[in-house]
């Protein structure tokens, strides 16, 4: 029995038991994370949009000022 089936099985009953979902492990694919976590490219852009957001937020309290 496959996981979507489990739970269509477990929410839909009449005495639905959540227990299980205790015992459910969710993992992360390690390699991709630490891809992301060390691209520089990723960075770079995440830091120039931010600085954009910045920017943006100042001149949204400067109109409000007005």
């Amino acid at each position: 029995m496959d996981a979507s089936r489990i739970i269509t099985v477990c929410v839909h009953s009449e005495n639905p038991d959540f227990r299980w979902l205790t015992k459910l492990k969710v993992q992360a694919d390690a390699p991709i994370l630490k891809k992301l976590k060390n691209d520089s490219e990723q960075e770079k852009i995440i830091k120039k949009l931010e600085k954009e957001l910045l920017e943006q937020r100042f001149m949204y309290a400067e109109i409000q000022r007005r």
